[in-house]
C-alpha cells in the first residue's frame, strides 16, 4: 500500500510594520492563525505556522527609502523558515 500525501499549507504571520521609533505596537499571540491550522489540519491539511513576530521578538529594524519599521523576522529571510 502506497501512502498519499496530504497536501501542505503554510501560514505566515508577518512583521509589524510602522512609523520608525513607534514604540505601542505589542505582539500578540497569533489566535487568529491557530484557529486556522486546526481548522485545517482537521481538514486533513498538514499545517506549518511561522510567526516572523514571535521569532524575531527583539528585532527591530528600519525599511530602507521609507519612515517606517519592521518589528519580528524581516520578510527576505521568512522564505526559509518554509518546510519545502
Amino acid at each position: 500500500m502506497t501512502a498519499t500525501r496530504r497536501p501542505g499549507i503554510c501560514l505566515v504571520r508577518g512583521p509589524i510594520i510602522a512609523p520608525r521609533g513607534s514604540l505601542n505596537n505589542d505582539p500578540t499571540p497569533p489566535l487568529g492563525l491557530a484557529y486556522v491550522a486546526g481548522t485545517l489540519s482537521h481538514a486533513g491539511f498538514r499545517v506549518q505556522g511561522v510567526d516572523a513576530i514571535g521569532r524575531g521578538l527583539t528585532r527591530i529594524e528600519p525599511i530602507p527609502g521609507t519612515s517606517l519599521q519592521a518589528h519580528g523576522v524581516p520578510i527576505r529571510e521568512i522564505a526559509d523558515l518554509i518546510d519545502p
